[in-house]
């Protein structure tokens, strides 16, 4: 089962600045399926998921443990980034390093950030345990996210839109990831 991504970055108010979904073959997810056969006839994650934040929404089409697959909502995964932020604080008030692997877990997925000096965060969402090279991946995004910030015509409480910094991403992401 192909590997997903989930990369945030947040400015120093906690306002999304870019995001965007990566997936890879070269490292798969080895998870348990969340459901059991004794449990089938109980609502799953999906469909509490589902009840609270309605079908009209958009959708990730996320394999979300063994091979059954399922959906979850683009929605839950902000909501688990921006969660995340609280943790990613207290691992930064007790460490002066830039990359935190795996702060917090939500569901079979990990949680791991890097914060630039200047309080913005790279939040990254995945299943796959593979730390070297994802602290490579989130180096590659500061150095193109400080180039972006050399641009006199950004802002660093604007979101990205430039083509070629994400570009760059997907071409790290390929690299990497």
């Amino acid at each position: 089962m192909a590997a997903i991504y989930h990369l945030y970055l947040l400015n120093h108010e906690d306002t999304p600045i870019f995001k965007d979904t990566y997936t890879s073959t070269r490292f798969t997810t080895s998870a348990e399926p969340l459901s059991s056969p004794a449990n089938a006839a109980s609502p799953t994650f999906n469909d509490m998921i589902s009840a609270l934040v309605g079908t009209h929404n958009r959708r990730t089409s996320l394999p979300m443990n063994g091979e059954q697959g399922g959906e979850f909502h683009q929605d839950v995964m902000d909501l688990v980034a921006h969660a995340s932020l609280d943790v990613i604080e207290d691992v930064q008030s007790k460490s002066n390093n830039m990359y935190h692997k795996c702060v917090d877990k939500f569901n079979g997925w990990s949680i791991s950030a890097f914060v630039t000096p200047s309080s913005t965060r790279f939040v990254l969402l995945h299943q796959v345990k593979n730390d070297d090279n994802i602290r490579l991946f989130f180096q590659e995004c500061w150095e193109a996210y400080l180039k972006t910030l050399l641009n006199p015509f950004y802002t660093s409480t604007d979101a990205i839109r430039a083509p070629g910094f994400q570009d760059k991403l997907v071409k790290s992401a390929r690299k990497y990831l």
